[in-house]
């Protein structure tokens, strides 16, 4: 794996991530990809978000989407935030 694209975000507090892989078989899990992650990033297992992880169909390359937060609070309280805005948003549908 290969960090791709980074993104500093201050004002949120965290860096964004993308990164590429080659992988024989199934895709990453989620908890691959963190083992991954933090070997790259040097970042804490309880501060990274795994948006998306994506493989190309019929190849063995893929994507990874992810956020590395610079605290706990930072991640408390952007994380919180987000899940309750997104469960707001299903149940209007």
């Amino acid at each position: 794996m290969k960090i791709t694209n980074k993104k500093e975000n201050k004002i949120l507090g965290r860096t964004e991530y993308e990164f590429g892989f080659e992988k024989e078989g199934p895709t990453l899990s989620k908890e691959e990809a963190k083992k991954e992650i933090i070997k790259l990033t040097k970042g804490k297992e309880e501060l990274i978000v795994i948006k998306s992880i994506r493989s190309e169909f019929g190849q063995e390359k893929g994507r990874i989407i992810a956020r590395v937060y610079e605290n706990k609070d930072r991640f408390k309280e952007i994380e919180e935030f987000r899940k309750k805005k997104n469960g707001k948003e299903t149940s209007k549908k």
